[in-house]
């Protein structure tokens, strides 16, 4: 057997650079094809050998990831990068909660059982939306660190038709459930769409996607896990519903940032 030479496990910078450069193969000439191949094998990607007969396309790179064929090494492994609004946080602002022993992998475990996908951190995936499915369905956004959560006074959400998202530490340390790592449960006409507006409502836009604003108040909000399942053949409002009648049996109250049933 001739021995491969394609990684199949890549960072998170590195995965942004090679949508970006899958993206532009589905458009370029047959004359800038070469050159764009050959910097996707300079990050380590072999289409050919990963891939083989399958077209360059930013959807049959998601389903690489979601098939496990690659993998995305941020999940493997603890983030050891300081995340910038941490550094921005004054010791007075901060509400401490005891340390969050909780295992990540079992969650994820669990909602891949469930038939999710993604499983993408936020700082990664605001610039690869196009890589989430252009359909219906639900998602989870998951918190991995098992440090206590610092609530920032002012988060980075965005003011949508001049409202205020920020409420006060006190509101945000009762609604944050300590013992499970979901954060919150959306769902979506389009994911795509819908997720993107999340994204861009965290990055300060003043978009519509005040549902979850409790997000953009954590300090380490770039470092939450997004997962997604299509409902092709069910009503997302339904099974959002479900999840959150679900978690509230078990936990006593809704997911941290979800403010309605």
């Amino acid at each position: 057997m001739a021995e491969r030479n394609s990684k199949t496990t890549f960072t998170g910078e590195e995965l942004k650079r090679i949508i970006a450069l899958v993206r532009e193969l589905e458009s370029a000439d047959v004359s800038k094809q070469k050159g764009i191949r050959a910097k996707l094998r300079k990050i380590g990607l072999y289409w050919s050998e990963v891939a083989p007969g399958i077209a360059y396309t930013v959807a049959n790179l998601q389903n690489l990831f979601n098939i496990g064929t690659l993998k995305l090494s941020d999940l493997e492994s603890p983030c050891d990068e300081s995340i910038h609004s941490v550094k921005m946080i004054k010791k007075e602002d901060v509400t401490p909660l005891r340390n969050i022993n909780i295992s990540i992998d079992k969650d994820i475990a669990q909602y891949k059982e469930d038939g999710f996908e993604g499983f993408i951190p936020v700082a990664i995936l605001r610039d690869a939306t196009s890589i989430l499915p252009d359909e219906a369905g639900v998602y989870v956004v998951i918190r991995k660190s098992n440090a206590a959560p610092q609530f920032l006074e002012k988060g980075t959400g965005g003011f949508f038709k001049g409202k205020n998202p920020n409420v006060s530490i006190d509101v945000l340390t009762e609604n944050y459930v300590i013992d499970s790592k979901t954060v919150y449960i959306g769902k979506a006409t389009n994911l795509r769409n819908r997720v993107g507006q999340l994204l861009s409502f965290g990055a300060g836009v003043a978009v519509a996607h005040w549902g979850g604003r409790f997000l953009w108040q954590l300090a380490d909000s770039d470092g939450l896990i997004v997962a997604w399942k299509t409902t092709p053949e069910c009503d997302p409002r339904a099974i959002e519903a479900q999840m959150i009648q679900n978690f509230v049996s078990v936990y006593g109250k809704r997911p941290f940032a979800n403010l309605k049933d």
